[in-house]
């Protein structure tokens, strides 16, 4: 007998008869009977599911579309009480944002959404929460999530103090492949503590995930420094996506110009498009000493190896990208 879950689509067949019956009235009350029956418990298990995804999924939206500042000297009292509230309503969810908190963003087709949530809420137990948000699959996991520690790819226990956003994406990507789901899964650690960093890692772990999915990746994990550049540039069209990038290469440097009236912005572009000290003091009209003691300014600012790839991309992207700002 065929019959079908309400509210799902889902479609079943259930029998408790002898074969040799199959054709008498009596077998086929049976047949309905008993096919409306398994009919209706599987609608009472998809409504209670549902209920336990509704309430991850309204945290979830509170804490990346409402909490986006840390409640800091300049945040408004209305503001600051609403994220003390998320943040205790997140902390009766299991999930304690005083302690170090990473972020996932999995991009899988939307009819795997439901099947990857569950497939990866053992890698949150005791300290996080899964829920689909806004078109993607959500993972918020603290340091304390998990059931013990160690564990190879893809196995449920924690990933130890100070959440190691990279090993929990390889993690989610060994889960996905066990459920048969193929995505990609974008990952961010938070800076901080609280709703404000929990909302920038989101942010991120979505940006680079995008970011990853337009390079052509069909499944696998990334962040930031796995894509660098190519992750901010590609990873949306937010304004602040430039912002983002020279702050994050040349924020130091910036603010040693800004404070002391120098130019090693401007020389460290210099060196980089001119390949040698000699050609960037011709350029920059100084004499080669001066470039040379700006580098090693620079090497204080920015660390070893800035002046070499792969390093040496991101620092110039980022100098072109400052000076296609300041020319518009």
């Amino acid at each position: 007998m065929v019959s079908e879950v309400p509210g799902t689509g889902t479609r079943l067949v259930a029998g408790a008869c002898d074969g040799d019956d199959l054709q008498t009235p009596t077998a086929l009350a049976v047949l309905e009977r008993g096919a409306l029956a398994v009919g209706l418990a599987l609608q009472v298990e998809h409504e209670l599911a549902e209920a336990g995804d509704r309430s991850p999924a309204a945290l979830l939206d509170d804490l990346l579309e409402e909490c986006t500042d840390d409640g800091g000297p300049g945040a408004t009292g209305e503001r600051s009480a609403r994220r003390e509230v998320v943040e205790a309503r997140a902390l009766a969810h299991g999930v304690d944002l005083r302690s170090p908190v990473a972020s996932l963003v999995l991009l899988v087709p939307p009819a795997d959404r439901e099947r990857s949530a569950a497939a990866l809420r053992p890698l949150v137990t005791g300290g996080g929460l899964v829920a689909v948000h806004a078109g993607h699959v959500c993972v918020v996991r603290t340091s304390g999530g998990g059931s013990g520690g160690g564990g190879g790819a893809g196995g449920a226990g924690g990933v130890g103090r100070g959440v190691d956003a990279d090993e929990l994406g390889d993690r989610a990507e060994a889960a996905l492949a066990a459920a048969g789901v193929t995505g990609v899964v974008g990952c961010a650690a938070a800076e901080a503590l609280g709703a404000g960093p929990l909302a920038r890692a989101h942010a991120e772990a979505a940006q680079v995930a995008r970011a990853a999915q337009v390079l052509g990746w069909r499944s696998g994990h990334v962040d930031r420094a796995r894509l660098g550049v190519a992750g901010l540039l590609l990873g949306g069209h937010d304004p602040g996506v430039v912002d983002a990038l020279v702050e994050r290469q040349l924020g130091a440097v910036l603010a040693y110009d800004a404070q002391h009236g120098t130019h090693l912005a401007e020389t460290a572009a210099a060196v980089l498009e001119e390949g040698s000290r000699s050609a960037a003091a011709a350029r920059l009209f100084v004499h080669v000493n001066t470039v040379r003691q700006r580098l090693e300014r620079l090497h204080q600012l920015l660390g070893a190896g800035w002046e070499a790839p792969p390093r040496s991309l991101d620092v110039h992207a980022a100098l072109r990208l400052l000076a296609l700002r300041r020319s518009t």
